[in-house]
């Protein structure tokens, strides 16, 4: 039996069929996947007649569907070409582009996506009076296309779903008649315009601080209370478990454990979901209502005490409620005192990677600070998934935790209300003019990360040198995986922080602001250049997108440095002469040439730190007066000189290099 026919002479078209049978027949058992893809899995996967494609154990677990089912579809029409193009989908790689070069088979992960996509297409062309692909005109398309542009990412997508069907027509019964679009990519065609500059927002400094101080606090000092009460309430089920209770013991039990609370002077247990309790009174943050399941664990009675609800009601009333209600002491809030309820050692971890990679993923390593480290080993602890952090165990199948960003927000709510002092501000301040809370997403960490690398504060040079080991792990753990878009997200930031540096640079000198070094004189004159075309009348006021595209050559070659700023030219670097030159693509300011190079430049931002660097050096020297060795001493003397010279040049405009 097959699905589709042999493609035979083209015939007229019937009572809605359409005119010809696609190019390769696919028998009704043949498998719809790739031998590859089942030969790696030692799965066959489903048969191209079944009514439901399943293909759960063939995908990561992350992939979130991974059911299809044909039977959804009430036209049998459009349940065939459907069928037959997933199926060339997967088996072929055909260009949607007549531009584009090679294409690769649609990867697995696509698949319910690609059918949802489909079968929306086929139904809106179908409204819009074009029953069969074979029936649609550019007049249909574009009838559809202004229907989908006022959302330009999901009409980019659907433009390439149409531009995919008319590429795989050859194997369709049912087909377009014509190349949609031709020559115009999906984003031209339905009006998306994709930024220059990264447009995803940054999470503030004053919403990061807090918040990341609350998930250390978790990490290295909570995570162990949680770890110690789940050990508690395991040995309190595991008890339970044990325990055949007689008619009238479960309320003894229950009397027993009142009791005992009221003379350790302790409430009842709360419910740590007032959500659940709709008509739960809420007192300094507490829900005035009984946690059944666990008062029946500690009081030792197995199924809960839901027959006892009148009781344990009264119980509070009188003792209170207290929030947890587990003997594991907990850890107290830095700063408060308050309990709360609930050298930079560098780690390996080992995992795969799915992301933009083969359908079975690469083995990975990250380089990671102790805290991730630490963070990992919490998770592997209270999770008891054994391939995925983030994992759950189910009955049914195995899953992964949804709801990522709704789970962020409210941990960055639950923290700000936890630790947010009795009428003081708010531990997680408010945003904007409304001062709502900021809304977090996953995409937004990556940003701010790629930001706060390409903006590194230039302080002391103790705190420059802590940021940069955090700095050198942040981008150890990032080499194995450069696939994933993040260095080139950092480059690209990093670009955008020379430019701005840049431009700061031409208004200091704009200003008046005085420079020296070797590398001064060619960079004032290349401001001058500038400034005379830019502002050569007078009140002329420049524009800042013309003057950002007039400095950009410059923020090429910038290295921005705390004491100095390094205009790299890699044929005058003194740093180049000392390396091979494979090493002499960037400057390398650890050879410590960077104060008497030709390609340096100093200027009021540096005039601050080489003064303190010069009064510290000054300090070594005096303090450590007779007890130095010889050399130490001379190095110290002749530091000391060079710094005073090149403050010199700066106070004093002087372009020449010092020499050593």
């Amino acid at each position: 039996m097959t699905i589709s026919a042999a493609r035979p002479a083209a015939t007229p078209a019937g009572d809605g069929e359409p005119g010809a049978a696609a190019a390769g027949a696919v028998e009704a058992g043949a498998f719809v996947l790739p031998a590859a893809i089942r030969a790696w899995h030692q799965l066959d996967g489903p048969c191209y007649g079944d009514d439901v494609w399943d293909v759960a154990g063939l995908v990561p677990r992350t992939a979130k569907m991974t059911r299809i089912d044909f039977t959804t579809i009430t036209d049998p029409v459009h349940a065939r070409t459907i069928r037959e193009y997933l199926h060339s989908r997967l088996t072929r790689g055909i260009a949607a582009n007549q531009l584009s070069g090679t294409a690769r088979p649609m990867k697995l992960t696509s698949l319910y996506q690609e059918f949802t996509e489909a079968r929306l297409i086929l139904r809106e062309l179908a409204a819009a009076g074009a029953a069969r692909l074979a029936d649609v005109t550019p007049r249909h398309l574009e009838r559809v296309l202004a229907g989908w542009k006022p959302r330009p990412d999901t009409a980019a997508g659907k433009v390439g779903t149409v531009k995919h069907l008319a590429a795989h027509g050859p194997f369709l019964t049912d087909r377009l008649g014509f190349t949609p679009w031709p020559g115009r990519p999906a984003n031209q065609v339905a009006g998306r315009r994709i930024p220059r500059e990264n447009t995803t927002p940054r999470i503030p400094q004053e919403v990061t601080a807090p918040l990341l101080q609350a998930a250390l606090f978790y990490v290295q000092a909570a995570a162990g209370d949680l770890r110690a009460a789940q050990q508690e309430i395991s040995c309190l089920q595991q008890a339970c478990a044990r325990v055949a209770l007689r008619p009238g013991e479960a309320r003894a039990r229950l009397e027993a454990f009142i009791a005992g609370r009221a003379r350790a002077g302790r409430g009842i247990p709360a419910t740590p979901h007032a959500g659940k309790m709709p008509r739960a009174v809420i007192a300094d943050g507490i829900a005035q209502a009984p946690n059944r399941a666990l008062t029946g664990l500690l009081a030792g009675v197995p199924g809960g005490l839901w027959y006892h609800q009148e009781r344990l009601a009264a119980a509070g009333a009188e003792l209170g409620y207290e929030q947890g209600g587990l003997d594991t002491a907990m850890s107290p809030w830095p700063g408060s005192g308050q309990p709360c309820p609930g050298g930079r050692t560098r780690h390996k971890l080992r995992g795969r990677v799915f992301k933009d990679r083969a359908l079975d993923g690469d083995c990975e390593e990250w380089v990671v600070l102790d805290v991730v480290h630490q963070a990992v080993d919490v998770l592997l602890a209270i999770n008891d998934d054994a391939t995925h952090l983030f994992g759950c165990s189910g009955v049914r199948k195995d899953g992964m935790n949804a709801n990522m960003l709704t789970r962020l927000n409210r941990f960055a709510a639950h923290v700000s209300d936890l630790f947010t002092p009795p009428g003081g501000e708010p531990f997680i301040p408010g945003h904007g003019a409304s001062q709502e809370p900021w809304e977090l997403t996953t995409v937004q960490f990556r940003r701010t990360l790629a930001w706060h690398i390409a903006h590194q504060p230039f302080g002391v040079v103790a705190g420059a040198r802590q940021y940069k080991h955090a700095q050198v792990a942040i981008f150890e753990g990032y080499a194995g995986t450069s696939a994933s878009g993040f260095t080139a997200e950092v480059e690209a930031e990093q670009a955008v922080a020379r430019l701005d540096y840049a431009e700061h640079l031409y208004r200091d000198w704009l200003g008046g602001g005085p420079s020296g070094g070797g590398a001064d004189r060619k960079i004032t004159g290349e401001f001058a250049r500038i400034h005379a075309e830019l502002a050569d009348l007078p009140g002329t006021i420049a524009d800042p997108r013309r003057l950002r595209t007039m400095l950009s050559h410059l923020a090429v070659t910038l290295h921005p440095g705390v004491l100095g700023d390094c205009f790299y030219q890699p044929d005058t670097a003194l740093c180049a002469k000392h390396t091979a030159p494979a090493a002499a693509k960037k400057p390398l300011p650890m050879l410590n040439t960077c104060l008497t190079c030709p390609n340096a430049r100093r200027s009021s931002v540096h005039l601050p730190r080489l003064e303190r660097a010069r009064d510290q050096a000054q300090q070594i020297i005096t303090d450590a007066r007779g007890t130095l060795a010889p050399l130490q001493q001379a190095a110290l003397t002749s530091h000391l000189s060079q710094l005073g010279q090149l403050i010199s040049q700066i106070t004093s405009n002087d372009t020449e290099t010092t020499q050593s």
